[in-house]
């Protein structure tokens, strides 16, 4: 086996049920060493030949030097996830448009293909080279001349396939030791114009062997969907729509296609804004090319996120009982025409519900009535469990002049803290020791 260390390959490649993945490894076995096997890793994205690209992979054609019949790789405009025909096809057989490389391990092959201008036909044994998968004469057509190879012997050698978009050349090595054989290719023909996509298959038949390959690394400019989405908050209570939900920016696009927003599928939603909590959405979208793009994003909704948009003074109250009074006063309010102002000392509630042993966020805006008093200006945030009982928990306790200062004049204090198993429907205390406007509370977990 071979001691390198592979990429794993899963993001780029799916790999067919009669292939065999080692995830510990990173070695793909595409046959056993038994008749009649094949198996392919086909590409779940396409790649833009505009630019090089650099292909390195560890190989290994068996150990029974009669054995057969190798491995192929090809880039082509098929459909993602094309597996060509097996046997002699080597699993790229048939691949629209594409080009390949073939490491052919049948050592008795009939001169079928002895019209062709690189004596494939005539090389009766080992060999490799480029060839054009084209289906139309059946068979796997040489592009360029064609090499003897050694025998498979079990041992490991390294292919290395190189596009030189500039040049327009194709180049292959197959290094074992310090024996490096080298093929290449002029003016392939890609259409630059076109997406291509990758397989690498493997057969066996009358004659056998194990056929396995180690990815060492994929360097492409690799084109598919992409999908932009932020993690956003909602209200709750609020009907929320993932694909409308315009703070999430949702937006997909695509090099050729252009815009595929209207094509985004969402796969999972957890969201249910009526109670509290952070939640998952998951987007999924397709181009006209089957190649596929997943977004995951979190949805939080707040236990609190009040700022008195509407007049609402949201289950607010004071200690006396009677709910706020808000104030209409857009130059004052934080945000819209709402705001809360104290002129002394006040202290206010709202009964909410906690998850116990989770971690929530604290958040609250102010506007200090003097400005030059913030060094002296206290906030305090408490949780107090037992409504009627004299004992609360603070959050926070600091002056004005820790907050972030904001637009409008507001500071911005926050802190972060986790529930014990009894703070399960608490009173959330709310105390500004001086003169000012509250301009939103919110409460979330984290």
């Amino acid at each position: 086996m071979s001691d390198k260390e592979y990429m794993d390959i899963r993001n780029l490649f799916s790999i067919n049920p009669s292939a065999m993945y080692n995830e510990s490894t990173r070695i793909t076995t595409l046959t056993p060493n038994e008749n009649s096997k094949s198996g392919s890793i086909a590409g779940t994205s396409a790649i833009k030949l505009q630019h090089d690209f650099t292909f390195v992979a560890d190989v290994n054609l068996g150990s029974n030097s009669r054995g057969a019949d190798g491995i192929g790789i090809a880039f082509h405009q098929g459909k993602i996830g094309f597996v060509g025909e097996m046997g002699g096809g080597l699993g790229i057989l048939g691949a629209p448009s594409g080009i390949g490389f073939e490491m052919d391990t049948y050592w008795s092959a009939p001169a079928d293909e002895s019209g062709d201008s690189f004596g494939h036909g005539a090389v009766k044994s080992h060999h490799a080279g480029f060839v054009s998968t084209d289906n139309s004469k059946g068979i796997l057509t040489a592009l360029a001349n064609i090499q003897k190879i050694d025998a498979p012997d079990g041992s490991w050698k390294t292919l290395t396939i190189k596009w030189d978009a500039r040049n327009k050349k194709l180049t292959a090595s197959l290094q074992k030791g310090d024996q490096t054989q080298s093929w290449t290719l002029d003016n392939p023909g890609f259409d630059l114009n076109k997406k291509y996509t990758f397989v690498i298959g493997a057969a066996t038949g009358a004659a056998k062997n194990q056929h396995q390959i180690g990815v060492v690394k994929f360097e492409a400019y690799f084109s598919k969907p992409r999908i932009n989405a932020k993690d956003a908050e909602v209200k709750q209570g609020t009907t929320f729509d993932p694909l409308h939900y315009p703070l999430i920016e949702l937006k997909a696009t695509d090099d050729v296609d252009g815009d595929i927003t209207n094509k985004i599928k969402v796969i999972k939603n957890t969201v249910d804004t009526s109670k509290a909590g952070v939640y998952e959405v998951v987007y999924e979208v397709t181009n006209s090319y089957d190649e596929k793009d997943q977004k995951g994003i979190k949805i939080k909704v707040p236990v609190i996120d009040d700022f008195w948009e509407d007049g609402d003074a949201k289950g607010w109250k004071f200690f006396s009982g009677e709910k706020l009074n808000l104030l209409k006063d857009k130059q004052n309010a934080l945000v819209g025409e709402w705001v809360f102002y104290a002129d002394k000392h006040v202290a206010i509630y709202k009964t909410i519900s906690l998850e116990k042993g989770h971690k929530y966020k604290a958040v609250i805006c102010i506007k200090p009535g003097d400005e030059t008093t913030i060094s002296s200006h206290y906030v305090k945030l408490s949780l107090k469990e037992n409504h009627s009982g004299s004992d609360s928990r603070t959050l926070l306790s600091t002056t004005l002049d820790h907050g972030e200062k904001i637009e409008k004049g507001y500071r911005k204090l926050s802190v972060e803290f986790t529930t014990t198993d009894k703070e399960t429907n608490p009173l959330f205390i709310v105390e500004n020791y001086e003169s000012g406007w509250i301009g939103s509370i919110k409460l979330a977990k984290v």
